[in-house]
């Protein structure tokens, strides 16, 4: 049985989720040139996002998880993609604590 595929968004991003059967996360990023001009600036952006789930991968269970940028992202400081990184996990986490009960 498949599992569902998660869309969780804010402004500046798309999170999708999708349950694995490993034993733990896996983490792709998407950063288009169409929506961030300066490779610096995402570079920055993955970084940024990488370093948020190591530090949070163990609050969300087996998930694949991609993250797609959009538009604006570039425009946000450290603290701002955090703030809207932790709103969108929040929801993920509910996710997999039912998976992880099932």
């Amino acid at each position: 049985m498949k599992t569902p595929l998660h869309r969780l968004g804010a402004d500046v991003f798309l999170l999708l989720a999708q349950a694995n059967t490993l034993t733990h996360a896996r983490l792709g990023i998407i950063v288009a040139k169409k929506n961030v001009k300066k490779a610096t600036r995402r570079n920055w952006v993955k970084r940024q996002c990488r370093e948020y789930f190591r530090c949070n991968q163990h609050k969300v269970g087996h998930f694949d998880i991609v993250i797609l940028a959009r538009k604006g992202i570039a425009d946000l400081s450290h603290d701002e993609l955090t703030q809207r990184l932790n709103v969108v996990w929040k929801k993920l986490a509910k996710y997999g604590r039912l998976y992880s009960s099932a």
